[in-house]
């Protein structure tokens, strides 16, 4: 445009000729159940399904001559799990009603294969604080791998492993190995991650009251509850880094200043919580209970609406 020239070439966004849409199959199989006229009841459901040609944001290549990522289908991926609803009413007056409802369930994602032969792992692009999660066969998509630092008495003693000094390993205790320099040692490579758990939640649970008063006051609560999850807590992990030293962890005075032979494992400790990598201790339970809605509602009694035409009013 006038003088300004510019590529044609996008580097940044790298198109996918071969991209195809998500196919999937799935079995349902529940039931529903009540009894005392309403009064109690449940529903449950169980389903299985099956996706395959899965669309998943993939890294590109550096050697293609792009940056970032783009659109692949994943070979094929289960979700399996159950759904169950139980209510009731277990008080109803005439001018009192309670109504209760429960709501549970459980979801078992696994990615099957890549459907790409000799393809085992993959790493999903847009992870701007650390690539901590992966895809790989048997396990839940986008779950957490890292490296575990190398341990006294537990791990082979590395080649870089101080073997005299203040950081050789004295009690093989399963504290970190340190080089001479103090710095903490982990394999490298992507074989020496390790699964610590999925990222999204294995179970949820809702819990729901109800209390009419005088059938036209109504107080409603949700409790919300999710679990069987993992987070990376990026901030406590930048928090402790040698940069910042402004955590609990790296100011504990027994780590600092070690008096026993179980503080100078703490003070061992400190090499990995500041180390520049992602180590087990920052990826957390995310497990939750949140009081996720509270309400208050009044209807307004019919004889103040005749006058602007209106049946009901909240």
């Amino acid at each position: 445009l006038g003088n300004t020239t510019g590529a044609a070439a996008r580097t940044s966004a790298f198109g996918n000729p071969d991209l195809k849409a998500e196919m999937g199959t799935e079995l349902e199989v529940g039931f529903e159940a009540s009894a005392l006229r309403d009064r109690v009841g449940m529903d449950v459901t169980f389903y299985d399904k099956r996706t395959s040609d899965m669309l998943q944001s993939v890294a590109v290549a550096p050697s293609l001559g792009f940056i970032g990522s783009r659109l692949t289908n994943l070979g094929e991926v289960t979700n399996r799990g159950i759904e169950a609803v139980l209510f009731g009413v277990p008080i109803e007056r005439a001018r009192f009603r309670w109504d209760t409802r429960l709501n549970l369930a459980s979801n078992r994602n696994r990615l099957v294969s890549f459907g790409i032969p000799g393809r085992t792992v993959e790493t999903p692009g847009g992870q701007p604080y650390g690539a901590v999660q992966q895809h790989r066969p048997g396990y839940p998509l986008g779950g957490f791998w890292v490296t575990p630092p190398l341990r006294c008495g537990v791990d082979a003693l590395a080649p870089t492993a101080a073997t005299t000094g203040p950081n050789a390993c004295r009690y093989n205790r399963g504290e970190a190995q340190l080089t001479a320099a103090g710095a903490a040692i982990f394999s490298p490579g992507d074989t020496a991650r390790r699964y610590f758990g999925s990222s999204v939640p294995t179970i949820e649970a809702g819990f729901s009251n109800t209390f009419t008063l005088f059938r036209s006051i109504r107080v409603y609560a949700l409790l919300d509850y999710k679990g069987g999850f993992k987070v990376f807590n990026f901030q406590e992990r930048n928090r402790c880094q040698a940069a910042n030293d402004n955590c609990a962890r790296v100011n504990d005075p027994r780590a600092r200043f070690p008096q026993t032979p179980g503080d100078t494992i703490l003070n061992r400790e400190l090499a990995v919580y500041r180390s520049a990598s992602i180590t087990p201790e920052w990826i957390q339970d995310g497990d939750f209970v949140k009081l996720r809605e509270l309400s208050l509602s009044i209807d307004i009694p019919q004889r103040y609406l005749r006058a602007t035409r209106t049946r009901s009013a909240t």
